[in-house]
C-alpha cells in the first residue's frame, strides 16, 4: 500500500490524468489485474480508502491535483468471511452506494467490461458527504 509520507510526485507539471471509464477499467484495471506494470502504479496508487477518511486522501501527492478528482486502486475486502458484502467502513465514517450498478461498455464491441458505482462518504451525527465512483473489472 502507498504511504503518503513516503511517496514522491512522478507526474510531471502540467500533466492533467483525465482518463474515461473505458480507459480505467480496460487499460489501467484490466492490466493492473493481468500482468502487472510499474508505470501504472506511477499513475495510480494503491491505497487502501479504509484506512483513511476522504479529506485525508489529498496528503497522498498523487491525488494532489486542481481538479476534484483523483484516481488510486483498492482492493476489495470482503465484509465477512463467506459474504459477498465488501467492507466500507473507516475509523470515524462509511461509504455508501447511493446509485444502481451502471455497466461500463467497451466501444468497439459494446461488451460489458465493467460496473460503476457512486459512493457516498457518510459521517454519523453529521450534515457533510463525500462522493466516490467505484469502478470494477467484471
Amino acid at each position: 500500500m502507498a504511504d503518503p509520507t513516503t511517496m514522491q510526485r512522478r507526474v510531471p507539471p502540467g500533466y492533467r490524468f483525465c482518463p474515461t471509464e473505458e480507459e480505467l477499467v480496460a487499460y489501467y484495471l484490466r492490466r493492473k489485474l493481468m500482468a502487472p506494470d510499474p508505470s501504472i502504479y506511477n499513475t495510480i496508487p494503491e491505497i487502501d480508502i479504509c484506512k483513511y477518511e476522504p479529506w485525508e486522501l489529498p496528503a497522498f501527492p498523487e491525488t494532489e491535483q486542481d481538479d476534484s478528482e483523483c484516481y488510486f486502486f483498492n482492493r476489495c475486502d470482503y465484509k465477512y468471511s463467506n459474504s459477498t458484502r465488501f467492507k466500507r467502513t473507516t475509523s470515524l465514517g462509511f461509504w455508501k452506494v447511493t446509485s444502481k450498478d451502471r455497466p461500463i461498455k467497451d466501444r468497439e464491441t459494446n461488451n460489458v467490461i465493467g460496473i460503476k458505482k457512486i459512493l457516498v462518504y457518510i459521517l454519523p451525527r453529521a450534515f457533510s458527504s463525500w462522493e466516490l465512483m467505484q469502478l470494477g473489472h467484471s
